[in-house]
């Protein structure tokens, strides 16, 4: 095989410390990569655990925000009933008054 020949006459030529260096630059190169691959595997599940907190987060102020508009709406149904409410006692107090 070819690929084995010349791995054979690259090794026999090589020094002990230049075989040392390139293992030890495989290796770095291998420790490097697994690095990265977990800091891109971090990087990619922080995004999706953010996305699903901004998803959660724009429910939460819809459900306030309809919550927020109902309960002003309420208030003000309410305020216009005690009006009336106000209104409706003048006037009794008004036709009492005029029949006395």
């Amino acid at each position: 095989n070819i690929s084995e020949m010349l791995k054979r006459k690259y090794e026999d030529t090589e020094s002990p410390t230049k075989k040392n260096w390139k293992k030890n630059v495989l290796k770095d190169y291998a420790e490097s990569t697994k690095t990265v691959e977990t800091i891109l595997l971090d990087s990619r599940n922080s995004r999706t655990r953010l996305e699903r907190s901004l998803d959660d987060t724009r429910d939460l102020i819809d459900v306030w925000g309809k919550y927020s508009n109902e309960y002003h709406e309420a208030i003000n149904r309410f305020g216009k009933r005690i009006h009336d409410a106000e209104d409706e006692e003048n006037i009794k107090k008004r036709t009492i008054s005029i029949v006395k």
